[in-house]
């Protein structure tokens, strides 16, 4: 269940952050959540106090607000990124086959 909602919120906020930073929000109900609960509190809250910014901390009154939609702010993720400086694009580290790589892409 935890992994479920941890995932979720990781992609959603991969969503609403563009690339960098990810907010993980857990569930305060006594019950399984979808993820369309999640991205559609997310998404009512973002339109009230603006989505949170990459490099920024999450606001207090999004925090609120995603509180009385029933998810608890948990920690945010940060992923490090860099501009490559001979083509421009976003990199960041990550693993292939679990060897340690650099990906670069516009779509960061």
């Amino acid at each position: 269940m935890k992994r479920t909602v941890m995932v979720a919120s990781l992609l959603v906020a991969g969503v609403l952050n563009a690339h960098a930073d990810n907010d993980v929000y857990n569930t305060t109900t006594k019950y399984a959540r979808s993820d369309a609960e999640l991205h559609a509190a997310t998404e009512s809250c973002a339109q009230k106090f603006g989505a949170p910014d990459n490099g920024t901390e999450t606001s207090r009154q999004f925090k609120r607000c995603m509180l009385g939609d029933g998810w608890r702010f948990s920690h945010t993720v940060r992923e490090q990124t860099w501009i490559d400086p001979e083509t421009g694009l976003t990199c960041r580290h990550g693993n292939f086959m679990g060897i340690p790589s650099s990906d670069c892409s516009n779509m960061y």
